[in-house]
């Protein structure tokens, strides 16, 4: 076997956002909006099952798709929003406060503490019209078909009816989705191969042949150990799903979102020949039952007497249900800059899978980089450790959760309990009504939660009315605008609306009263 990196490459080369591949396949890559499923109903959890189902039964039979979830760093964009909106204020100590706010966020991203869930899904076509021949016992794989270009633009023609096949079936789960470019292609292959180049010193890519990739984006050498593989100074393991979940539910998923940081998920899918896959179960049914049913005396074998049973309902699910049966492989792909915290991922990473109804994760060793270079992307495939699995159980395994990140603009910028930058714009135009309310027990920070708000806010110079039973905003009021605006009411009771503290004399209709009669007072303000 060749020892460069770059003859173990299956990509070809990229031309205008199809990626072609050294077998003759061609494919293309979307990018997608993970689904937040942290407060969905159990009816909500089962229309996106109903809904994974069929998009896995309508996939044409022979394509190879992958689904990718990464957890990585990429806030920069969202923090420099941000900042660009604190230049507007007025007041320099709310530009001051703000600022501060801006260079914590971008010191803790720059620790890898503000982790960004991505998801991609590669998808892979064979030609219609296979160009490859026939190898004989003594060859090589024949790399580089020749195909005319008569036949290629036809091949492009039914890969773009794919795509729209492809998204329109996701568009209804509500996911957001883009191709990912040429160019991205190509730069996304270079930093999976040369992390030390593009990670650590930010070394990018700048020119390449788009005719074959494969010399033009591989830089590190590869160093093999006994447990695992290195590229450059990243050590690299590789975990893979070695026993299936006892039983599968809706979005059980959404646990692998708490994957340790700079992971990746590889969910590998082939489409196999339903009728052959069907022909395949019936042997082996046929095999069991004469196990099970042959022997004339002796000891009953359990082992054979379970599988004929499993067999039995799975061919029975195939023929009544509508399920089809898929060939898929899950590998996680762990990196770390010391061995020490890759040990501690692996243990993380084992852990959680063991909370997907009794799955098993298997640590790969000698065989680790063999893995990696055919689940990596853009590749789509695996060939180690791949299982039989029906559509209802695949579709309750496929990673297409990751927690929401808010609205489109960064006015105000939170952390959500995944520990992800989450963007809040209050009167954003995704809202269908600007009225909101925090509610909560007494202590529980509302105030504190509204305090932060507006101080956020501020930055834009808006008008900013408080009307409150109590002190919670006397200081922010005083410290940051310095106002104390007393406004007269029909009652004659001059009332601060920074500290509006309740008259032991007024009744409570009298309160009601002033109080509309200040909001009243604060709209003619304006």
């Amino acid at each position: 076997m060749s020892a460069a990196i770059s003859d173990q490459l299956q990509v070809w080369g990229v031309e205008e956002d199809t990626i072609i591949y050294t077998d003759g396949s061609i494919g293309f890559g979307l990018e997608l909006s993970p689904i937040d499923v942290s407060c969905i109903d159990g009816f909500g959890a089962n229309d996106i099952h109903e809904s994974l189902s069929k998009f896995l039964n309508t996939l044409p039979t022979g394509i190879d798709i992958q689904f990718i979830q990464e957890i990585s760093e990429g806030n920069e964009k969202v923090i420099s929003e941000n900042e660009k909106l604190c230049g507007l204020s007025k007041s320099e100590l709310i530009k001051g406060l703000n600022l501060k706010k801006v260079e914590s966020l971008r010191e803790l991203d720059s620790y890898g503490l503000l982790p960004v869930h991505k998801l991609k899904l590669i998808v892979r076509k064979p030609l219609t019209r296979s160009i490859l021949t026939k190898k004989s016992i003594f060859s090589n794989d024949r790399l580089f078909p020749e195909i005319s270009e008569r036949n290629l633009n036809h091949e492009v023609k039914t890969l773009k009816k794919l795509k729209s096949e492809i998204k329109g079936q996701l568009n209804k789960l509500g996911l957001n989705i883009s191709y990912i470019p040429t160019q991205k292609i190509v730069s996304e292959v270079y930093d999976q191969w040369n992390p030390t180049r593009s990670f650590k010193n930010k070394v990018k890519l700048e020119n390449y042949d788009p005719s074959d990739i494969r010399s033009s984006v591989t830089y590190t050498d590869v160093v093999l150990d006994q447990t695992g593989f290195s590229l450059g100074d990243i050590h690299h393991k590789v975990i893979s799903l070695k026993v299936l979940p006892g039983q599968t539910f809706a979005t059980m998923a959404s646990v692998l979102r708490s994957l340790p940081f700079n992971s990746k998920l590889y969910l590998s899918i082939t489409v196999p020949d339903q009728q052959k896959e069907l022909e395949n179960l019936q042997t082996q049914r046929r095999m069991a039952f004469s196990m099970v049913y042959g022997k004339q005396s002796g000891v009953s074998d359990l082992e054979s007497e379970a599988k004929f049973q499993d067999l039995e309902e799975l061919l029975a699910q195939l023929v009544t249900s509508g399920e089809k049966v898929f060939h898929f492989g899950l590998n996680i792909l762990l990196r770390a800059n010391s061995k020490d915290e890759l040990d501690d991922q692996v243990s993380q990473t084992l852990l959680l899978l063991r909370e997907l109804e009794g799955a098993e994760g298997l640590e790969e060793t000698i065989a680790s980089f063999d893995i990696f270079k055919d689940f990596s992307f853009p590749n789509a495939r695996v060939n180690e450790r791949t299982r039989r699995i029906k559509t209802s159980n695949l579709a309750d395994l496929l990673p297409i959760y990751g927690p929401w990140t808010g609205h489109l603009e960064a006015k105000v910028l939170l952390r959500s309990r995944m520990g992800n930058l989450f963007k809040f714009n209050p009167f954003s135009s995704e809202l269908t009504n600007p009225n909101q309310i925090i509610s909560g027990s007494s202590g529980s920070g509302k105030s504190f939660l509204t305090n932060l708000l507006l101080i956020q806010m501020l930055k834009e110079n808006p008008q900013i009315f408080i009307v409150d039973i109590g002190g919670s905003y006397k200081k922010v009021c005083d410290n940051l605008s310095g106002q104390y605006v007393p406004l007269g009411v029909d009652s004659g009771i001059s009332i601060n609306p920074f500290d509006l503290a309740p008259n032991e004399t007024v009744p409570s209709n009298e309160k009601i009263k002033f109080l509309l009669a200040l909001i009243e007072s604060m709209t003619k303000k304006i």
